[in-house]
């Protein structure tokens, strides 16, 4: 996926390889085989992070990484129950990389009104850094595509 600025210059390039998705059936990935990651990158091809799925049983878990792979936050959803087939509201908290201080939020909410979910991010502070307000932005496009998607098209069969 390509993110543009309002200029039209490519601000953002994510990457994800193609495999099985998440939804609560796939929470340990699918088959318990593959844990996701979303590489982000700056243009023309520099590393800025990436965001990556972290064992975990009932609550999700992602790590957020700099270009070094150092963690600097995780993403620490609800916990999930495998029998619902579709996930519409969820709060994920953003942590510290020890997972101790709750810094921020990303919220999913279904609006019956317009029949789409909503996305609202939380950042940790007024004076984050851009590359980390946009690593936690694709760390909010993975939570979309793992848990959200599955929502969307009423499946109780993410990998299907």
């Amino acid at each position: 996926m390509r993110v543009y600025d309002p200029s039209r210059q490519e601000s953002l390039h994510l990457s994800r390889r193609l495999a099985c998705g998440g939804g609560p059936l796939g929470l340990l990935g699918c088959c318990c085989c593959y844990m996701q990651r979303l590489d982000v990158l700056l243009p023309p091809g520099r590393p800025l992070g990436a965001v990556a799925q972290e064992w975990a049983w009932l609550a999700p878990e992602l790590s957020v990484r700099d270009s070094a792979g150092n963690v600097i936050y995780r993403v620490v959803g609800p916990v999930m129950r495998p029998w619902e087939c579709t996930v519409r509201e969820a709060v994920f908290k953003i942590t510290s990389r020890d997972g101790l201080v709750e810094l921020g939020a990303i919220s999913h909410q279904w609006k019956p009104s317009v029949s789409s979910l909503v996305t609202r991010i939380i950042f940790p502070s007024a004076e984050l850094n851009v590359h980390h307000k946009a690593l936690i932005l694709s760390a909010a496009f993975l939570l979309e595509y793992m848990f959200f998607e599955s929502a969307k098209k009423r499946s109780c069969l993410p990998c299907c």
